[in-house]
């Protein structure tokens, strides 16, 4: 299997596994397993339902400007939101049908 990543297409950038999911480089997969596997597996079983999205994750800083600097960095693309069960934490939902394999 070839290397691939997981890129985001509405804002360009790529998924990467921790604390922040996006980021300009993104992780590098050698297997036919990723980040998304599951989610995209629920979403054949189920479509239509709330498993057409992708949660992804960003880590708050002390900065107050910690928001808008994620919304800048998404291009206003993505709403973010504070994330109800961790306090360091903002998520937004993506479509699983915005994310495409990009072979290295």
């Amino acid at each position: 299997m070839k290397p691939y990543r997981l890129k985001h297409k509405p804002t360009g950038l790529y998924y990467q596994p921790g604390k922040n999911n996006l980021s300009k480089n993104g992780k590098v997969y050698f297997t036919a397993r990723h980040g998304l596997s599951e989610a995209i597996n629920r979403y054949k079983l189920y479509p239509g339902t709330e498993y057409q999205y992708f949660p992804v994750f960003a880590q708050k800083s002390s900065n107050k400007n910690s928001k808008a600097n994620i919304q800048l960095l998404t291009n206003n693309i993505l709403f973010w939101e504070d994330y109800r069960y961790g306090g360091y934490e903002i998520v937004a939902k993506t479509k699983l049908t915005d994310w495409v394999v990009e072979e290295l």
